[in-house]
């Protein structure tokens, strides 16, 4: 009989290999956090394991300490919260449908994606017609949720029959994203799979939370994911 540090495990691999969308266990905060702790200290030494072999293998450093040029406060929160709440937004939130967590998701997914016709030194720049390309996404998102509105039966259907890719698409667009944190050269996109390995083993665990807990938990595990490699980098900035 599994005892409760090993069930959660157990359930996870159960969930990445048949991803269901039963309902959030209704359980403790206290009880939810501990799991959601056990799963962070297992998966964030597994990803950067990862991480540091294949970028040994593929000589491919990632980018993304790059911009942490000088710690502050105000990168910490963007780096730490702002970041983390934005994706989980736009790849978790929408593994529970409704319509203004679907209207959500693909408001911030356009907004990546319109950047990308921009030149920008990354999705958070302000400059190059910023309150533009916001409005242009918020523009997508209302859109999403009138749509969401006339076929509401045919989208709680298609989430019902079909979970299992929906859980699946989002974890690899999540993975796949991630992509733009290597310099962009034909070996880096056909490696993309390998490279981004750790960021979809992530997402699956997120996903996992967000289905099973709830979306703080989850929220909460991506910035617990984020902040050691920040904090580990602006210690060797601040000596």
């Amino acid at each position: 009989m599994p005892n409760a540090e090993t069930s959660v495990f157990i359930e996870l691999l159960k969930f990445i290999y048949k991803p269901n969308k039963d309902k959030e266990e209704n359980s403790s905060m206290y009880r939810n956090m501990y799991r959601t702790l056990l799963l962070f200290i297992v998966s964030f030494p597994i990803t950067l394991i990862l991480t540091i072999i294949i970028t040994y293998i593929t000589n491919k450093p990632s980018k993304a300490h790059e911009s942490i040029d000088d710690y502050n406060f105000t990168l910490f929160l963007l780096a730490c919260l702002f970041i983390p709440l934005i994706e989980e937004i736009a790849f978790r939130l929408p593994l529970r449908y409704s319509k203004i967590n679907l209207s959500l998701s693909i408001s911030v997914l356009s907004f990546y994606t319109i950047n990308y016709f921009f030149t920008l030194k990354d999705h958070f720049d302000i400059e190059n017609f910023f309150f533009l390309r916001i409005a242009a996404s918020i523009l997508v998102g209302i859109t999403c949720y009138l749509l969401c509105v006339k076929y509401s039966n045919s989208l709680v259907k298609l989430y019902r029959n079909n979970f299992n890719v929906i859980f699946y698409f989002f974890s690899v667009l999540f993975a796949l994203m991630h992509i733009s944190n290597y310099e962009f050269t034909l070996d880096t996109l056909l490696l993309a799979p390998i490279i981004t390995l750790p960021k979809l083993i992530s997402s699956f665990v997120g996903g996992f939370v967000r289905v099973k807990y709830g979306f703080l938990y989850c929220l909460l595990l991506h910035s617990f994911h984020n902040m050691i490699p920040f904090l580990i980098i602006s210690t060797k900035i601040l000596q």
